[in-house]
């Protein structure tokens, strides 16, 4: 936490928590959007939310403000946060000099005292698998519930992939863990079934990878609503991940490499494709099947199909995930 100094920033209590008009922490401001800072003596997980300065003025300016409010306010009291894999937040902030809201979380019981930064899903899997298929089918059944239960809550996550998936070190130095994941990542959550004249944000990046995560209708510049089944689409893409144990651009380079190919924009939108193709030389779901068993295969192409059962988005629709996504893996036994 070298080259750091302090700054003085107005913060927003969440209702029922008492909270100081300031939030005093030591922020670098090229740092990345996760962090973790110092507030009132304690150590917090600090998530920015980019904003486009020209933007938020008048009325589309206040509804983003009320949307991170809600953020806040949402993941400070929804949760049983000793049960559930998601973060409590304290509060957010506005900086102006980088035009970001900041998310405040309290660190979980298991994080180190010391200031270490957690590690992600996409950081194991760039590593040498170590875990046993016990631990990883525990890790993809503790997601699968913590998604149901958010949108259990009303709300959307928009941004399920493997960076957005946290583990705490309980030292420096410590053993690498799975057993207690973390969802984060709620920078572009909304409500779900939002009003037509809510803010819409645009998740844009011209980075390959967060795209590769996304369904085909969520890319780029979409004109369609997202709903749950984007967040589950999102979810067989992890899914596929922990069974293989490689990032999802790692599986898709591979495949590309043997066409003599890049991953590239256009290959983005053929993930799916690929995933599902019985007849492509990978057979990435036999794959799955082989390294996890029939019943996680299962689960994995309902995500990536979306083929639910029912209608519309609504409460069926969530209680046929929680019948053929969340219940399957609760039965996954190794």
């Amino acid at each position: 936490m070298s080259n750091l100094y302090i700054r003085r920033v107005l913060i927003k209590p969440v209702e029922g928590v008492s909270l100081p008009s300031v939030l005093l922490a030591s922020v670098d401001p090229k740092s990345t959007h996760r962090r973790i800072e110092d507030y009132e003596g304690e150590l917090v997980l600090v998530e920015a939310k980019w904003y486009d300065s020209k933007l938020v003025r008048g009325v589309f300016g206040k509804k983003i403000y009320k949307r991170v409010e809600d953020i806040a306010r949402m993941l400070h009291d929804s949760f049983p946060y000793d049960e559930l894999p998601v973060l409590q937040c304290k509060g957010f902030a506005e900086d102006p000099r980088t035009d970001e809201y900041l998310l405040i979380f309290s660190l979980p019981p298991e994080a180190s005292m010391d200031p270490v930064m957690p590690v992600s899903l996409l950081d194991y899997l760039r590593q040498p698998a170590v875990w046993s298929l016990s631990a990883r089918i525990r890790l993809a059944r503790r997601l699968a519930n913590a998604i149901y239960s958010i949108h259990q809550n009303g709300w959307l996550h928009k941004g399920i992939r493997g960076d957005n998936v946290l583990f705490f070190p309980s030292s420096i130095g410590a053993p690498r863990c799975i057993e207690k994941p973390r969802l984060a990542g709620f920078d572009f959550a909304r409500r779900d079934g939002a009003w037509e004249d809510e803010p819409s944000e645009k998740m844009v990046t011209m980075a390959i990878e967060p795209n590769l995560y996304r369904h085909l209708d969520a890319l780029r510049d979409p004109t369609t609503r997202f709903t749950k089944l984007h967040d589950y689409y999102s979810f067989g893409i992890v899914l596929v991940e922990i069974a293989k144990w490689h990032s999802i651009r790692h599986i898709l380079r591979y495949h590309y490499k043997s066409e003599f190919k890049e991953c590239g924009e256009e290959e983005m939108k053929k993930v799916r494709e690929i995933l599902l193709d019985p007849d492509s030389k990978d057979n990435h779901m036999a794959d799955v099947a082989f390294r996890v068993g029939d019943i996680y295969r299962n689960v994995v192409e309902v995500c990536l199909t979306g083929n639910f059962g029912v209608q519309g988005t609504g409460d069926e629709l969530l209680e046929e995930f929680k019948r053929r996504v969340v219940d399957p893996l609760a039965k996954c036994c190794v």
